[in-house]
């Protein structure tokens, strides 16, 4: 079995304009983006495609962390096996590797913790890490509670590939062939880079071709299921595909859509595979459509945003069926407002945190204790926390911005809260002063423990509210 392609004569048979694939190819030129090639795929049929000389369909690409959903793909099949659970404790499958003393957080992570980048940690910890890569997602002191708050982090899932490979006896791509990738007629020319002690780059190292990556996320975006054939387990892609933790504090729009199993949530209900650069599989089942781009864009500045808009812009709404002639288009409702956090006024977990004391360990923010008062009347509260430059107060409205002054800077300044979800709590302030500033603060819990992520976008002041806080919930 494999899965064939077949191209379209002209994307207008799939009810796409030429000129739509024109223009978005135009503002891709526009912008100076480094895109290597593109393909538009609807069901088996291809709509488009374009390369920039040399790549092609077939030569081989490296896709960076698009990889991580490989990973998540293998994970997925040892839980079929049954030689997993994603509740299980990562340190029982690595007891070789552990410090004499475990950090309490480190033996609390759970594999689903680690799909979901809401590990213990801020950051990679291989990179701070004199020695073993498995080993240092150990050994690095961690900054927060598992499971509380998204923080991406590559060493989670190199780590989880070491698992594969311990549980499977295989390689990486070795195991995936076995299991579904050579069904899928997924080349024999792929490879996953691999790491100073052998174990597969799953986070990262994944080389292989566009059309490679066509046809995975085809399998995907059916859910496993092709051509009637259940080739994956479609209740494990359900879950890995669906949003399980937000990511309200990312820097780009669509990045903020939320996360599953090493699979980004996108626009419009759709998931996505997303690798540095410019690498990308934005799957929309509901349409059996998916946009797939290989690229270079790193060092750009602003991310992928463009190139996501240049879909949006030019090709989705014909996908969609959503295309209007914006020259008749009348202006509705068109008067401005700050971008609101996205989520509800309410939890039904709100008790386990409001009118709550948090007392933090030592932290790069230097929080100290902190509290959300709430009146759920007036759906107003404020925030309330001690750092090393004293105590403060944040007021904010429960979906809707509530003016007042911002701590430490005296600046005018707007903040609103709303339940990103059930236990987590999201505050988005925007300074109004002389310096303008904006400022992202996320409370996420787990039964008694707390974590605090703060970002702020501002020039040379605040800096001290960029950075992650663990501590206890006191009941």
């Amino acid at each position: 079995m494999s899965l064939v392609f077949e191209t379209a004569a002209r994307p207008e048979a799939c009810g796409v304009p030429s000129e739509a694939v024109q223009r978005f190819v135009q503002e891709i030129a526009e912008k100076k983006l480094a895109l290597h090639g593109f393909m538009l795929l609807q069901g088996k049929t291809v709509v488009a495609e374009s390369y920039a000389k040399p790549f092609s369909r077939k030569a081989p690409h490296r896709m960076y962390s698009i990889t991580k959903s490989f990973t998540s793909l293998a994970i997925g099949l040892l839980v079929q096996e049954g030689k997993i659970d994603l509740s299980d404790k990562i340190c029982k499958y690595f007891p070789e590797k552990l410090p004499k003393e475990v950090d309490e957080r480190i033996a609390a992570m759970t594999i689903k913790d680690m799909l979901c980048m809401s590990s213990a940690h801020s950051m990679t910890t291989y990179k701070r890490y004199d020695g073993d890569w498995v080993e240092s997602f150990f050994h690095i002191e961690p900054t927060h509670q598992p499971g509380t708050v998204f923080s991406y982090d590559t060493s989670a899932t190199h780590t989880l590939t070491a698992l594969v490979e311990k549980l499977s006896g295989k390689e990486l791509l070795a195991y995936l062939r076995e299991k579904v990738l050579d069904k899928l007629g997924f080349s024999k020319e792929a490879y996953v880079i691999k790491e100073p002690a052998g174990v597969s780059m799953g986070g990262s190292g994944l080389v292989c071709s566009l059309e490679d990556m066509a046809r995975v996320a085809y399998l995907c975006n059916h859910y496993g299921v092709v051509d009637g054939e259940e080739l994956y387990p479609s209740g494990y892609l359900k879950e890995a595909t669906a949003k399980q933790i937000g990511t309200p504090l990312q820097v780009i729009q669509d990045e903020r859509e939320g996360y599953g199993y090493y699979f980004w949530r996108a626009r419009k209900g759709g998931f996505s595979m997303y690798g540095m650069g410019g690498q990308l599989a934005v799957c929309f089942p509901q349409h059996d459509f998916v946009f797939l781009t290989i690229a270079d864009m790193q060092g750009s500045g602003v991310a992928l945003q463009p190139l996501y808009d240049a879909f949006y812009n030019h090709i989705y709404p014909y996908i969609a069926g959503e295309c209007v002639d914006k020259a008749t288009q009348e202006l509705e409702n068109c008067g401005l407002e700050l971008p609101m956090p996205q989520g509800e006024c309410c939890s039904a977990w709100e008790d386990f945190l409001f009118e709550k004391d948090m007392v933090f360990d030592n932290n790069p923010l230097g929080l100290k204790l902190a509290k959300v008062e709430y009146d759920k009347e007036a759906q107003r509260g404020t925030f309330i926390y001690e750092n090393a430059f004293g105590t403060h107060l944040i007021p904010f409205g429960m979906g809707e911005f509530v003016e007042h002054t911002f701590p430490e800077v005296e600046y005018p300044a707007v903040t609103a809260a709303v339940w990103e979800q059930e236990n987590r709590f999201v505050l988005r302030s925007f300074l109004l002063g002389d310096n303008f500033a904006n400022v992202w603060i996320e409370i996420g819990f787990k039964e008694d423990r707390v974590s605090i992520h703060m970002k702020r976008a501002a020039e040379n002041f605040l800096n001290h509210y960029d950075g992650f806080a663990g501590g206890r919930i006191v009941k």
